[in-house]
């Protein structure tokens, strides 16, 4: 359900559309009028004008619209997926099991440069993986040892910065966790910030 404010700027907008359709009628009235002055026009335009920089500056405050379900082509039309050996292919979509099997593995894009993007955040995700891996020195991670700290790296919109925090019972989807205490720190050196608050804007 809409917010109050959202409510009342769709209130607003239909009322200043009200407003350009009222000047439209006017100038029609007054064109059909032999003695239409064009001082009158003039006028008239200059009303609408400001009608309709009242419109576009409601629709400037309305929130952007935000999809509801992931894209996907329609019969016959043309995505891009990322292939067995990290290739990016173009296909037709005829909701077969290959383009459904790229649609739910999350593989399937509407353009090329949303493939290429995913395919090289999916690359930084997997170098985090096997540096953790790597400076866990074959150590298992046990959930249940309270005295065993896990590190992780989460981006701070805030300051927008990475930053490290270390957990022991609490377990997020997605994360990538490690015992070594500078893996921010070896990560930043090794894969490159730039490249991990790219992956952690990604959602990937």
């Amino acid at each position: 359900m809409f917010n109050t404010d959202y409510n009342s700027l769709m209130l607003e907008g239909f009322s200043l559309q009200g407003g350009i359709i009222k000047c439209f009628k006017e100038m029609q009235m007054k064109g059909r009028k032999i003695m239409t002055t064009k001082q009158e026009m003039k006028e008239q335009a200059k009303k609408l004008q400001e009608e309709l920089d009242k419109l576009n500056s409601q629709i400037e405050k309305m929130p952007d619209e935000v999809a509801t379900e992931r894209w996907r082509a329609k019969y016959d039309n043309t995505y891009y997926c990322i292939a067995g050996y990290g290739e990016i292919y173009n296909e037709k979509d005829y909701y077969n099991k290959t383009s459904q099997g790229y649609y739910n593995l999350g593989l399937y894009f509407k353009t090329k440069e949303e493939a290429k993007e995913y395919k090289e955040n999916l690359l930084t995700k997997q170098k985090l993986k096997d540096l953790a891996l790597k400076l866990n020195k074959g150590i298992k991670i046990e959930w249940g040892n309270l005295e065993q700290r896990k590190y992780l790296i989460y981006h701070d919109t805030y300051i927008k910065e990475l930053v490290s925090q270390s957990v022991t019972l609490m377990q997020d989807i997605g994360q990538v966790y490690c015992l070594d205490t500078d893996f921010l720190k070896i990560a930043e050196k090794e894969i490159g910030e730039d490249k991990l608050i790219k992956l952690f804007k990604s959602g990937v």
